[in-house]
Parts: C-alpha cells; structure tokens; sequence
C-alpha cells in the first residue's frame, strides 16, 4: 500500500523570487529519492481556507518503509534544515508553524484520458469511413 506524505508550510511573507524558486527547485529535486512515485508542490491561491498556511507539498512513497527512509535521506535532510527551516515563519513560541500528515492509501490508477480520447477519435473515424461506403 502506498504511503502519502502531506506537509503544509507557512513561509516568511517577505520570500524573493529568488528564495521562491531555489524552494521549489529544491523540494522537486527529492522526487528522485529511491521508493518516491510523486512529488507536488505550490503556494495557496485561495487564502481564505488556508488557516495561515500558504504552501503544500505531498510525496508518494511505495511504502511504509520508503517512506521512513525518504525522512532521513541525506538529500531531505539537507533540503530541509539548509533550504525549508530558514525560510518559514514562525509562531509565538518561536517554532516554525508547519503541519505533517502521512497515510496509508490505495492508489487508484489515473484515468488515461489521452487513450481513451484518441480511441474514442479512431473509433468515430472509422464509423465514418464506414458509413461514408455506404
């Protein structure tokens, strides 16, 4: 069963475009992390039911076990302390404010729109061409 990492940041208000994409460069580059499928990222657009929160990340792992050796790889633990840490705020006890879930989930298989379209295209054309015959 595949394991979702989902991570909620609040990040200092004053980020540069520069800290913005070494962020985001930084975080898409633990995707290779072996046992990691997935990786997403990006800031709120829709402030209003964030609760403070202004970014989200989630990883897919192929497991428990990728997901607890996905926590202390080197490369996260780089990332994170070196890249994240220093750029989130902070609440009035002087933690950062960031919230964690992990859980198991079945995976369903995407739906393959692109197939099933150009399948649905082939099917109607050769409808036509047999139609057009008669």
């Amino acid at each position: 069963m595949a394991v979702e990492h989902f991570v909620l940041f609040t990040f200092k208000e004053n980020l540069s475009p520069s800290d913005s994409s070494h962020l985001t460069k930084s975080l898409y580059s633990l995707s290779s992390i072996p046992g990691c499928t997935r990786l997403t990222f990006g800031c709120d657009h829709i402030l209003l039911r964030s609760k403070g929160y202004t970014h989200a990340c989630m990883t897919r792992h192929v497991s428990k076990e990728a997901a607890k050796a996905y926590q202390i790889h080197p490369e996260h633990v780089r990332v994170r302390d070196e890249v994240i840490v220093p750029l989130l705020k902070r609440g009035e006890d002087g933690k950062p404010i960031i919230l964690s879930v992990d859980f198991e989930a079945e995976v369903a298989e995407p739906i393959r729109w692109r197939e099933i379209l150009s399948g649905a295209a082939v099917g109607a054309g050769l409808a036509f061409m047999v139609l057009r015959k008669r």
